[in-house]
């Protein structure tokens, strides 16, 4: 593994972020992936596959250096590329769970692995719930599979159920070397102890929007279960080594949740892919760089900023298609009306010549999941400029705000 860096600057990437990919082109191996895709499907892709499909993968298959990545240099200094651990937060309609929980393991049954010669026999994916998003994984695969032609052909046996798709490879050998098996489970099953029908433990595990909504999101209850199951039980079930693979495809919801804290944390390869690069008022249909030009037009991404703005649900498009988990459009004291300094010492020294006012907002309620609880104080000039010199800000209970 990698040596570990600052945590990922997930702002500055959303601010910076390049959709022409400058300095990286697909891989033979990215690019053999999706035609393989396209053998599955007995055709050619409908729509375009955009540029950072092959990007995904080509991370994944450890074909993509920290200064290839389409943020700023500054950000790419931050990054620990790390193909065994990723973390992808994509917008809705990226179609990054088809990318991840279909294609990926279809190509492994396929090929048996990686191409670094990595062999993956078992892959389990983790979803929000059994009865949903398991259930959903496991049919898609499964219908992919058995309208295939090319996989009907290419493989000896395919087995489908709810939460199975077990795939196994005609040729020579044993029949155990040639049997790929994906399950598909929901993460309050269980994950510890799982095995294959040949008991071994998964070489992979594929965790797909396992935060079920935006309540569970906010609950530290469920937060702290799903950080346990991430970094304790999924790590222990992985066959031994170090060359096994957790990878996370999601869409966050606050900057606490366990997708989030994935994404920035340093340990896993962060991806960070907006519906397009850049959108406000003032923006242009003809200055709209979307993620996936053949499905989101920026014709279509304008439509539904304005509907967005105009609807109240500004907030709701920024945090699912622009991944802003906090937006500048909605601050009530934007930057601009903002100076920063560095003189606090100064200030204090001469604190006779201000006036001091304190101003708070002290939380209602009796627990730690309270709102916030704040006192400010301010340094006030004769000429009105007001000097924020020292700040409390956090959730507590009554009793601890006034201690």
């Amino acid at each position: 593994m990698s040596k570990l860096k600052e945590k990922f600057n997930a702002d500055e990437a959303l601010k910076t972020i390049n959709y022409d990919f400058l300095g990286y082109a697909p891989s033979e191996d990215s690019l053999e992936f999706f035609n393989l895709m396209r053998l599955v499907y007995g055709q050619d892709f409908l729509i375009v596959t955009p540029m950072w499909h092959y990007f995904a993968i080509d991370v994944i298959f450890g074909n993509v250096k920290a200064e290839q990545f389409p943020y700023s240099k500054e950000v790419q200094k931050t990054i620990n590329v790390d193909p065994h651990r990723i973390a992808v937060v994509a917008s809705r309609g990226g179609a990054k769970s088809t990318l991840l929980t279909a294609f990926l393991p279809l190509y492994l049954a396929i090929k048996g692995g990686m191409p670094n010669g990595k062999k993956i026999y078992f892959v389990t994916s983790v979803s929000a719930s059994a009865q949903g998003g398991a259930r959903v994984i496991s049919k898609t695969l499964g219908s992919m599979v058995n309208e295939s032609i090319f996989c009907q052909n290419y493989f000896e046996e395919i087995r489908t159920t709810e939460t199975e798709v077990e795939l196994i490879r005609k040729g020579v050998g044993s029949r155990a070397n040639r049997t790929f098996l994906m399950r598909n489970v929901g993460w309050s099953g269980g994950i510890r102890g799982i095995r294959d029908t040949y008991g071994r433990r998964p070489q992979a595990f594929l965790l797909d929007d396992i935060i079920p909504s935006s309540a569970a999101a906010y609950s530290e209850t469920i937060m702290d279960q799903l950080k346990t199951i991430v970094y304790s039980d999924i790590l222990n079930a992985l066959e031994a080594g170090v060359d096994n693979y957790v990878i996370s495809v999601a869409t966050p919801f606050t900057e606490s949740d366990i997708v989030w804290s994935m994404l920035i944390g340093g340990v896993y390869t962060p991806m960070l892919f907006p519906m397009c690069e850049h959108i406000d008022s003032s923006t242009k249909i003809g200055d709209i760089k979307s993620m996936w030009p053949a499905m989101h037009t920026p014709e279509s991404i304008l439509k539904q900023y304005q509907a967005a703005v105009q609807s109240g649900e500004l907030q709701s498009f920024q945090q699912e298609r622009q991944l802003q988990i906090s937006s500048d459009v909605e601050r009530l004291i934007p930057e601009y009306m903002l100076s920063w300094f560095d003189s606090r010492s100064l200030i204090l020294k001469n604190i006779q010549n201000f006036t001091i006012v304190i101003t708070t907002d002290f939380t209602a309620g009796n627990t730690k999941k309270s709102d916030f609880s704040g006192i400010a104080v301010w340094a006030i000039n004769a000429n009105d400029d007001k000097y924020l010199i020292d700040l409390f800000l956090e959730q507590c209970t009554i009793q601890d705000q006034y201690e």
